[in-house]
């Protein structure tokens, strides 16, 4: 939770956290998201919805900004110069 809201994330997504892109597990009451401080860190479980965006960002309804993908390959593709977007051949022909 945070003063905009409440964000529900898996802890291996990405978002900026203090200015800097990191897993949402590294998030803790005094970070900032964004403009807004977190107040409270929780565990629930639960169905995982993961959009996917063109630029491999989202803006979540409370301001905060957060990647569309995990932890593994997130720093990769954030800095890609080419294309955002995973290829494959199938949808180069």
């Amino acid at each position: 939770e945070h003063a905009n809201g409440k964000l529900v994330l898996t802890p291996d997504h990405v978002l900026a956290v203090d200015g800097a892109f990191v897993p949402a597990r590294n998030a803790a009451p005094g970070s900032k998201l964004g403009e807004s401080e977190v107040s409270r860190v929780a565990s629930t479980a639960g169905e995982v919805i993961n959009p996917l965006t063109a630029s491999g960002k989202i803006l979540t309804q409370g301001g905060v900004v957060a990647s569309t993908y995990p932890e593994w390959i997130a720093e990769y593709m954030l800095s890609s110069a080419f294309v955002p977007l995973p290829l494959s051949l199938s949808n180069l022909a």
